[in-house]
């Protein structure tokens, strides 16, 4: 099960955009998650903000495939509504099913029809329905898409051509504004290739033998740097120049020790209250390691980090942070990577993207099996334990 907020620059820039009828979410989902599911059950909620204009909230995606469907009880019917409330404006609920299955059931894709295999993916679709409307949700007519086709999963006679969602006017301004998204899931958690210069810098760095007091403070200047751009609006596939290997190298070295690893992380976070961007900017030369080291060795500064503090992350600030830890991925050193992969685990835990954590803590745990914090991760995603500020509403 995935559970994920909007794209962090779909969520900075929603507003510009109107979906004027349920079929424009079948274009606009694949944004919102980063990539285009498949054998997906995907909840968009929707809100009234300001002047009674609905907005998109949180946004769900559960698997959904043929033993997915066969398998869903009463627990679960429970545990999806009470993932909704996690919306706390929510007031509507757009249910839609991303499978090329349903057109099969249909006789579309050259397969004879099946009564029987439509009902079994529509059936839990409808009880979930049910539990939403129970829980007070409005609930919208449930849509599958699939194999270039979409419809209604209540009328099996509304079947249109898939373009009606994905040409759809706004998904069509969407991506003439630069908007884009993965083709699947492996690709949105594929990391970009490292450039070479950058490779062969970091190469002349590390024979440097630089101080952990120098390293550390180029690992600062780099998030302080992604924290501008973040807070500019860019998209985040554009980090300009990040990392910088001074600041590679000084994650490598915060990697080595316990409490400066979850220093990163705190940082990452953007808005732990001993480390927020505005005040570590003020620190002069040489200052930050020494600074750093007494609040990250407490118990109350983990506290405070992202993931167990009880405040609700800014998905679009960390999505940035999430970006630059991919980017790291491809230059860290091998003996590093199995860290950057857990931390970036983390993060993703953190923003309730359990697919993406899960992935992360795996690829970590083939690098390292016996990397803790990959393994805390691998076993949260797996228990269902959720972040701190998703456990204070259950």
């Amino acid at each position: 099960m995935f559970l994920g907020h909007s794209d962090p620059r779909w969520t900075r820039v929603m507003n510009a955009y109107t979906v004027s009828k349920p079929f424009d979410l079948i274009g606009v989902v694949p944004h919102i998650l980063g990539y285009r599911p498949n054998e997906s059950l995907v909840l968009v909620t929707g809100s009234r903000g300001p002047a009674n204009r609905g907005e998109v909230g949180l946004t769900l995606r559960f698997d959904y495939g043929f033993a997915d469907a066969a398998k869903l009880d009463d627990d679960d019917l429970d545990a999806i509504a009470g993932m909704v409330q996690h919306s706390e404006d929510a007031a509507a609920v757009f249910p839609i099913v991303f499978s090329d299955e349903i057109p099969a059931a249909l006789g579309l894709t050259g397969e004879e029809a099946s009564d029987l295999l439509f009902e079994h993916f529509q059936l839990p679709v409808l009880l979930i329905c049910s539990a939403l409307i129970e829980a007070g949700y409005e609930v919208v007519d449930p849509l599958w898409t699939g194999a270039g086709f979409c419809g209604s999963l209540t009328d099996r006679t509304a079947v249109f051509d898939s373009t009606v969602g994905t040409a759809a006017e706004v998904s069509v301004r969407m991506i003439a504004d630069g908007m884009s998204h993965a083709d699947d899931f492996t690709d949105a958690v594929s990391h970009p290739p490292a450039d070479g210069q950058l490779l062969a810098d970091l190469d002349l760095i590390r024979r440097e033998e630089l101080s952990d007091v120098d390293l550390f403070d180029a690992a600062l200047s780099d998030i302080l740097r992604l924290h501008e751009i973040a807070r500019g609006g860019s998209q985040h596939g554009s980090l300009d120049g990040l990392p910088t290997a001074r600041g590679a190298v000084g994650i490598e070295r915060m990697c080595e020790q316990l409490w400066s690893r979850d220093c990163i992380q705190m940082m990452l976070g953007f808005e732990h209250p001993s480390f927020l961007p505005a005040e570590l900017g003020r620190l002069g030369p040489r200052e930050f390691m020494h600074y750093a080291r007494p609040i990250c060795s407490s118990h109350e500064a983990a506290a405070s980090m992202i993931g167990l503090s009880p405040e609700r992350p800014d998905f679009a600030l960390t999505g940035f942070s999430v970006a630059y830890l991919s980017r790291l991925v491809s230059v860290v050193s091998i003996r590093h990577r199995a860290a950057v992969l857990a931390i970036l685990a983390w993060m993703e835990w953190s923003r309730a993207r359990n697919s993406f954590a899960a992935h992360y803590a795996s690829c970590a745990l083939e690098l390292d099996p016996d990397y803790t914090l990959a393994q805390l991760m691998s076993a949260a995603v797996a228990q269902g334990m959720p972040p701190a500020w998703m456990a204070k509403h259950q």
